[in-house]
């Protein structure tokens, strides 16, 4: 089998042009994982309410669709209790881990038979595991040591499929409810099909890294891994790999000397930054997308990045 053929197909690929072909998006398949859903929501017996711990098993079980959705709900503590935000934090990083034997599979589809060529070791114990992808430390042959970003096989199917479904029930709700005070559902759902493209496809993230590290290449307190764009592809990642103090580990920052608002103020001074000078920013800013190393702020994570056009910028700052 070709490699092009074999990588789409380990990895749920399809067309390049027509992404209903490419992901297999029809009512047959809307269906199958419609019944899927409503079996796991069966098994959690959602209708007798869940705990934390089992609400966020549940969205686990249902996948990375959701996953991400439970993602950006553990940092709403306005919508949810304390309690459940605090579990949905694990999702950032500690969902499920995918068996390592696995992992090499996926990595010697990608690689082809220059898997051994590039790296010279590789650990099987995953630096983090989320809902689209799994990260392992290795090392290259020459001695670089850096983080390899590999995207679960099949996953980039399935998220597809989610939105679709997304997609047929926003147009639905909107022929119900057609005031223009009700919220835009399609226009919603067509924005994160659009981010779903490109947080799926791991050579954007690779040009996203560069290119933030180009625009704050003066700023003394702001930083992201260096990328290996040679080694990158649709779904592997390889860039730098970063020995910090994640940013939610406020006792570990504090013992090694760092103070917290300063930290914070920094950021906000470099966002606004992004935001009003550069027009290209973090768009995914969760604890889990952000370290400190030597008295930097480093981005680990640019899968999704914000774009404003110099128009949309100076309307920013008029008002």
């Amino acid at each position: 089998m070709p490699q092009n053929t074999l990588v789409n197909h380990f990895f749920g690929r399809g067309t390049e042009f027509d992404p209903e072909d490419r992901f297999n998006l029809s009512r047959k398949s809307r269906s199958r994982r419609l019944r899927e859903i409503r079996s796991i929501l069966g098994k959690h017996k959602v209708l007798r309410g869940f705990s934390p711990e089992e609400f966020r098993a549940l969205l686990e079980d249902l996948g990375p669709s959701f996953v991400k959705i439970g993602q950006t709900l553990s940092t709403r503590s306005e919508i949810l209790p304390q309690a459940y935000c605090d579990e949905l934090a694990k999702l950032q990083t500690e969902c499920d881990p995918l068996p390592f034997d696995q992992v090499l599979d996926a990595l010697r589809v990608i690689y082809d038979d220059k898997l051994e060529t590039v790296f010279a070791e590789i650990d099987p114990q995953p630096l983090g595991s989320a809902s689209l992808a799994q990260v392992h430390k290795a090392w290259l042959k020459n001695g670089d040591a850096v983080a390899v970003k590999v995207q679960r096989p099949g996953v980039k199917a399935t998220m597809a499929q989610d939105i679709d479904i997304m997609r047929v029930m926003a147009r639905r709700v909107e022929r119900i409810a057609k005031s223009e005070q009700v919220l835009d559902f399609t226009e919603v759902v067509e924005e994160m099909w659009a981010t779903f493209l490109t947080e799926t496809d791991f050579a954007c993230e690779a040009d996203n890294l560069a290119l933030f590290k180009q625009l704050n290449r003066n700023v003394a307190f702001v930083d992201c891994p260096r990328v290996y764009p040679e080694l990158c592809s649709e779904y592997c990642l390889v860039m730098e790999y970063i020995d910090g103090i994640p940013i939610y580990d406020h006792d570990r920052l504090r013992t090694e000397g760092y103070n917290l608002a300063e930290i914070g103020e920094k950021m906000l001074d470099n966002y606004a930054t992004q935001i009003l000078e550069h027009g290209f920013f973090h768009a995914d800013p969760h604890p889990g997308n952000i370290m400190v190393r030597g008295g930097k702020v480093v981005y680990i994570d640019l899968g999704i990045m914000g774009r404003l056009k110099p128009s949309e910028r100076s309307g920013c700052i008029r008002s």
